[in-house]
Formats: C-alpha cells, structure tokens, sequence
C-alpha cells in the first residue's frame, strides 16, 4: 500500500513534493502520509480517483441515482442512511431493507454509536418497503408516509380512501397487510420499543 500511496502522489503531486530519502530509499513524508490517509481512506480514495480522472481523461462514473437503484430492497432506500451508517449496517451483515426490517433494535444499539430513535425510524422504513416496495414507497414519501408506523396509522383509519387512491390498494388488500404486520414478531417488537420511548 505505501508503495502504491508514493507513486501515485509522485504522479498527481510532481515537483510539490521534496522526496528526501532514508537509507532504504523511502521518502520520509510516507509514514506521515500514510497515518493522515488512514484516518479517513474514503477521502483520500474519492481524492485520489478525482484526479485519475482529470489528469487521464476517462470519463467518470454516472452517479447513483437513487430512483434508478433496482427493486432489490438495497439500503439505499432508507432516508438518513449515510454512507458511513450503511457501511456501518454492512460489516454486521444488514445488507438489505429485509435484513434490516428483521433486526432486533436493541442488538444493534449495543453494537453501534446510533441511538434507538435513529433506528427505529430505519427499521420502520425498511418494513414499509417490505409491505410496498420501491415505487410506491417514494409515493407514500411524497404524501408523508414515510415508515410502517404511520401506513399503520392511515391503513386502520375510519376512512382509508386517501390511502388507497396513493397505493391504489383496496381496502381488503389494507386489512390483509395490518393482520399480517400484527402477527409478525419483529414488527411488534419495534412497537412495543417506540410505545416505551414515547
């Protein structure tokens, strides 16, 4: 890696740095450069590839659209998901909303620096999406529904015809996801940790 480090900024950087060496050749500035890249590699990598590109002309990457991110639950569906916290989801193996609609809540509050509202809300999004999926989920958004605790809200009100204009379910459909919703373990888990924390 430092190997590399060197002569990649012996490339970008020409002439800007003085390469003094010690008796084996290596630059002294690497051990430094090597700690300041380490704190923060996510950085210094978008760094490094900005300038690949602009120094080679290679045409870059078309960025992440989230609208275009195929129907396969990806955690990018989740509002207020950086991606140091889906990093974060991925090295504990929660790679997808089903995984993270499954999680139990305390289990990762004790494995993680988020608070319990923070995720809460994640894994109200996540069952939402497991209930709707994506298109309709950004529809339910754009009408301020955006976890399963509020569609719960709206599926058993007296009146659920704003609902089912958005989703274009019928009521029975709406009764039929309540019912199941309220037999599945993990969905009660998460309500009866939110009742406690409101």
């Amino acid at each position: 890696m430092a190997a590399i480090v060197r002569h990649v900024m012996l490339w970008l950087l020409p002439g800007q740095i003085a390469v003094q060496a010690n008796d084996s050749g290596v630059p002294y500035y690497l051990a430094a450069v090597g700690f300041v890249i380490g704190i923060r590699p996510d950085l210094w990598t978008a760094w490094i590839a900005e300038e690949i590109y602009k120094r080679s002309g290679i045409a870059r990457p078309a960025a992440v659209d989230v609208k275009n991110v195929p129907a396969n639950g990806d955690l990018m569906m989740i509002e207020g998901l950086t991606d140091e916290k889906r990093d974060r989801f991925l090295e504990m193996s929660i790679d997808s909303c089903h995984a993270l609609a499954e999680q139990n809540p305390f289990v990762v509050w004790a494995r993680t620096t988020f608070n319990m509202p923070q995720i809460l809300d994640w894994i109200g999004q996540a069952m939402l999406y497991l209930v709707v999926h994506q298109d309709l989920m950004r529809r339910l958004r754009d009408n301020g529904i955006r976890d399963i605790f509020a569609y719960v809200v709206h599926a058993t009100a007296q009146d659920t015809a704003q609902l089912e204009a958005i989703t274009g379910f019928k009521a029975a459909v709406l009764k039929g996801q309540i019912e199941a919703l309220r037999a599945d373990p993990a969905y009660l888990r998460v309500v009866a940790i939110r009742a406690k924390l409101t």
